[in-house]
């Protein structure tokens, strides 16, 4: 089994630490591939290091990019991977010597992982004063289709060290260019990530075994502080992105930062925490305004600019320049839901798009009022009443549409998923008495639906 190592990298003090890890590796059948950013100076030194670091190993190569930003590094790197894994390495850290072949195993025992995380640990100590990104996992499988929304507990992993399948990576899709370190939202990359490939059912393995030491990533003073500064703007970006997805785990997880960081510092008995706390909050609210302000999210789960839905894209899938570009979704009209959970859904507006009606109390339970009534009246049209100001018009809009979605949450917590129920409105039509109550309409709607999938809850959030 081929592992490509993947080394996104700006700055060449640490590179060839990196580097040198990577080549006295007890798994051999590897390649490297240096993905460098940054000005004409700074490509100069970091071939440099490469060079001295890799001794003429044939195996490691260096490829400059344009622009800058770690997602944009990792989506050019899933590109030059030519190995059934791609293992990622940040440049200020070093991997243990069996890391690799950590990895390989632990892919050999268990054909259906697709992602293996690792432990990411400071390589000295760490004062009162200072910061490092770090984590130890626990030894366990998350698999969303057996436990959906709920991670084995110690399971995690970071973008630091991880490794993937490449047919995993490839039915994933492209990193969010707009999350991550040197973008505008300078953190939150990879928990996006673990959440797309959460929703997508992906069984992913965290071991302590595959460790990192994150060599020079201790930050002190003004450097620590803008480290939290920056966690906190692209985490309260993540959570804006999953509102804007229609997603409720992104207020709720806004609701708990805003009283985590108002109150923990008194249940946690920590009072020297309070201005740190404090900053932190006001910086994730920041970020969540700002992205809610400013960007939509596209049909490929991506945050895209206002402007930039309305742009022609270069075709589905394809990637140029490391970012992937998808086809745009146009932006013709608005609407919005709120369900029995009080959160709100944008409504399509493409007739070939079905419609999302939130429902409340589980599979039988009441639907709200705004969603029902625009499911009766796809359901049927005369029962749209003349005096409703543009409703007429958005069901006129809307005749092409034969699907709608069904969110039904799970009875028991009042707020996870249980699934998302197609319903065929051509098949159904004449099916439901409009003059039953709420929930005899959707119990009979549900007698023709089909399962569709999961919702994914944030492990972070809830």
């Amino acid at each position: 089994m081929k592992v490509s190592v993947c080394i996104p990298a700006t700055r060449a003090d640490g590179l060839g630490q990196a580097i040198r890890s990577v080549c006295v590796q007890t798994w051999g059948e590897w390649e490297a591939v240096v993905l460098g950013q940054g000005d004409a100076a700074a490509e100069a030194a970091m071939r440099a290091a490469m060079s001295v670091a890799a001794a003429g190993d044939a195996r490691v190569r260096y490829v400059h990019l344009a622009g800058r930003g770690l997602s944009r590094a990792r989506n050019a790197a899933l590109q030059e991977a030519r190995g059934e894994v791609v293992a990622f390495l940040d440049d200020d850290c070093e991997a243990d010597p069996a890391w690799l072949e950590t990895i390989v195993s632990a892919f050999t025992a268990d054909p259906t992982l697709g992602v293996v995380g690792g432990a990411v640990t400071p390589k000295g100590p760490v004062g009162p004063l200072s910061s490092c990104p770090t984590l130890t996992p626990a030894e366990a499988v998350y698999d969303p289709a057996e436990t959906p929304q709920q991670a084995p507990d110690g399971w995690d992993w970071i973008g630091a060290n991880f490794a993937i399948r490449a047919v995993v990576a490839d039915r994933t899709g492209a990193w969010d260019v707009h999350l991550g370190a040197g973008a505008e939202f300078p953190a939150g990359e990879d928990t996006d990530y673990k959440l797309r490939l959460e929703s997508l059912g992906v069984r992913m393995l965290s071991t302590p075994r595959s460790l990192v030491l994150h060599s020079s990533g201790t930050r002190s003073g003004r450097a620590a502080l803008r480290s939290q500064r920056n966690y906190a703007l692209g985490n309260g970006a993540l959570a804006a992105k999953q509102t804007l997805a229609g997603d409720p785990r992104g207020r709720i997880w806004l609701r708990q930062t805003r009283r985590g960081c108002l109150t923990g510092w008194v249940t946690g008995r920590r009072p020297h925490r309070f201005p740190s706390d404090l900053r932190r909050g006001f910086w994730f609210e920041v970020g969540y305004r700002r992205c809610l302000r400013q960007f939509k999210v596209d049909e490929a789960g991506l945050l895209r600019r206002s402007g930039e839905l309305g742009q022609a894209a270069t075709g589905p899938g394809r990637v140029e320049g490391g970012v992937s570009r998808v086809p745009p979704r146009p932006e013709t009209g608005r609407g919005a839901l709120r369900g029995a959970l009080a959160w709100r859904l944008s409504a399509n507006v493409r007739g070939d798009r079905p419609l999302l009606v939130p429902v409340a109390g589980g599979a039988a339970g009441l639907v709200n009022a705004r969603g029902r009534q625009r499911l009766v009246s796809l359901l049927d049209p005369a029962a749209v009443q003349p005096g409703r100001r543009g409703l007429r018009a958005w069901l006129e809009r809307r005749q092409a549409r034969r699907s709608a979605l069904l969110l039904v949450p799970d009875r028991a917590t009042g707020i996870r998923f249980a699934g998302r129920w197609k319903l065929d409105l051509v098949r159904i039509r004449a099916v439901p008495d409009l003059g039953d109550p709420p929930g005899d309409l959707i119990r009979r709607c549900l007698a023709e639906a089909s399962v569709r999938g999961r919702r994914a809850k944030p492990w972070h959030a809830v």
